[in-house]
């Protein structure tokens, strides 16, 4: 979600390495970067917050439209498949070498 509290569309590519996601707006042919915690690889880092709402897995009771997702208490995202924003929440919560396989998450989302 934006400052002013609107939506926008972006195609979303989280890099491992160095703790970031990438945002492209295709409209404007513009990039964003969010950096998530300390880029350093050696640093032993915990404290990456991440809050689920709005479970599209059960969208039949719950009628919604996104899955939803805060890093940080800051960044809010939304989803409109369910599997991107479990990826994201992994990737950003998981150490690389014992569970991901890739160190590049390509994903859709609104922020």
């Amino acid at each position: 979600m934006l400052w002013n509290g609107k939506w926008k569309d972006y195609k979303c590519v989280f890099h491992y390495g160095h703790r970031t996601i990438m945002l492209f707006d295709e409209n404007k042919l513009k990039i964003k970067s969010l950096q998530l915690g300390n880029p350093n690889k050696s640093s032993l880092e915990f404290n990456v917050s991440i809050q689920w709402y709005n479970d599209i897995s059960d969208v039949d009771n719950t009628h919604a439209k996104w899955g939803c997702l805060i890093l940080n208490h800051t960044w809010h995202f939304r989803t409109t498949h369910p599997c991107d924003r479990d990826e994201l929440s992994n990737c950003v919560s998981v150490n690389e070498s014992k569970n991901t396989q890739i160190s590049l998450l390509i994903f859709n989302c609104q922020i």
